[in-house]
């Protein structure tokens, strides 16, 4: 049997397992469980968590081949799958798999429904408003949702191409962007993409470095565009708008993070940890005012 090989885009779908999930399966799978993989060809169509643990640990698995007719009719059978037997599933992985249902069977349909007669009617293909209320009424959900969550999977998609990491970190939970956001900044050009999203990167790692067992979540408001200007030689110039735009982005994660200390008792804080947050904040205020005096003098 040839090697079996693990899909880009089938790895997108399959949500990642978390560290406790994967210590029951070894468990499992060390007491004698085979797991069984599917596959089509030599592609991994499900059961890739089960694979790797298998792989990395030397467990035995089973292989079960199944046909598809093409990718498409793979890609919304492989949601499906995970739709119904992946439990629980987070918020962020359902809408993108929904979505990538939507997306791709929206191919076979039409905007609008075109007129038909009696020789034309075995022929007519769906509306995008049939379509996404039959997978609304399989999944519990309007039409207009379905379609909300084809624009937040596109979106996804469009900068896995670009910047996967921060895709990870968005399905995985540790980075919240509202659809509205998200979609815009998949529009935005790739510098504006990659500024934005190496600092909110930056910002989730430093803060799970802290002995906090909070999962820090932030959001983005307001993106704009940061141009890039190009020479001959198409190497970018020095454009002081980027350092600027870049540290408005990140202010609004500061806020939250101030606004969640002030959700809580603060007085019941050890004395040394609000004496260094004290240090910190003062340290902050001086800074901004320098910064504020250096604005407005310009």
């Amino acid at each position: 049997m040839e090697e079996l090989v693990i899909d880009k885009e089938i790895r997108r779908i399959i949500p990642v397992l978390t560290a406790c999930q994967k210590e029951r399966f070894k468990k499992q799978f060390a007491n004698g469980l085979i797991p069984s993989v599917i596959v089509s060809g030599n592609k991994i169509c499900y059961g890739l968590n089960e694979y790797e643990l298998c792989k990395e640990y030397g467990f035995d698995y089973n292989v079960e081949f199944r046909f598809f007719i093409n990718k498409d009719e793979l890609i919304e059978w492989l949601c499906d799958k995970v739709l119904t037997e992946y439990k629980p599933l987070l918020e962020q992985n359902k809408k993108y798999c929904i979505g990538k249902i939507f997306n791709v069977l929206k191919k076979g349909a039409v905007k609008y429904k075109p007129g038909t007669n009696q020789n034309t009617m075995h022929k007519v293909k769906k509306s995008y408003r049939q379509l996404t209320e039959e997978i609304g009424k399989k999944y519990y959900m309007s039409y207009s949702t379905v379609e909300k969550y084809g624009r937040y999977t596109e979106s996804l998609d469009n900068l896995d191409k670009l910047v996967p990491t921060f895709v990870d970190k968005i399905l995985s939970g540790d980075i919240k962007l509202s659809h509205e956001n998200l979609e815009k900044l998949s529009k935005s050009s790739k510098l504006t993409i990659e500024r934005i999203t190496q600092s909110l990167i930056h910002d989730i790692e430093r803060k799970q470095t802290l002995k906090d067992n909070k999962r820090a979540k932030y959001a983005i408001h307001n993106i704009e565009e940061i141009e890039p200007v190009v020479q001959i030689k198409n190497q970018p110039e020095y454009d002081p708008d980027v350092e600027v735009n870049t540290l408005f982005y990140t202010v609004p994660n500061w806020k939250q993070s101030i606004e969640r200390v002030l959700t809580t008792n603060v007085g019941e804080a050890s004395l040394k940890a609000r004496e260094r947050l004290i240090g910190s904040l003062n340290d902050l205020i001086n800074t901004c005012n320098y910064l504020l005096e250096s604005l407005r003098d310009e």
